[in-house]
């Protein structure tokens, strides 16, 4: 399929998807709700979840490098976005991965098997962060004191299964995985704070 074609293409899929919001929408309540946003905080909040997709791409790519099939850090942010364009219009948000997949297999030469494990670890070490965080915020929320405790076990109980299953399953990645940790605190952090901010 040519370039052109694909871009028309994917700029039709858009404008469908779009006119589709529109027509469920409501648009002058819409515009009753933005002649009252403080548009200080909601260009903050957009700019904080465009430094969380940066980070998120630059994990991503390290989990890359693990397999072999590392990109550049610019190639890998349009891969990265590519693949969250997918994840909008095909079934179970999964499309964009297997797309990442698909590309890099076939320009690397890399397992698909590896390129898999990657991507999914990927998602995993994401999760992980957000758990986290979750539970570091359970004591401030009005629990039983059992819950709140239980709560702060499960950090350090749920962080020892991810290191040992990455020692023990999944040899390649294991160089990576403080900084691919710091990248995914990063990420989740920026992420709550712009969800902040828009509230």
């Amino acid at each position: 399929m040519s370039r052109p074609l694909k871009a028309f293409l994917k700029i039709a899929l858009s404008v469908a998807a779009l006119w589709y919001v529109y027509t469920k929408i409501d648009v002058r309540e819409v515009a009753l709700i933005f002649r009252h946003v403080h548009y200080g905080w909601l260009l903050a909040a957009t700019l904080l979840f465009a430094v969380s997709k940066v980070l998120s791409s630059y994990r991503l790519n390290i989990f890359f490098r693990n397999t072999g099939a590392g990109l550049t850090e610019q190639s890998n942010l349009r891969l990265y976005l590519l693949g969250m364009y997918y994840n909008l219009f095909l079934p179970g948000g999964i499309g964009g991965d297997g797309y990442k997949i698909y590309l890099l297999n076939k320009k690397f030469g890399t397992g698909a098997k590896k390129l898999f494990w990657a991507v999914l670890l990927d998602r995993v070490n994401g999760v992980l962060a957000l758990f986290v965080l979750a539970m570091l915020m359970v004591p401030f929320i009005a629990l039983p004191l059992l819950y709140k405790y239980l709560a702060v076990a499960a950090i350090p109980v749920s962080i020892a299964v991810y290191y040992l299953s990455i020692h023990w399953f999944f040899k390649d990645f294991r160089k990576s995985i403080h900084l691919t940790n710091l990248y995914s605190a990063g990420v989740q952090l920026a992420q709550l704070l712009s969800a902040w901010l828009i509230l």
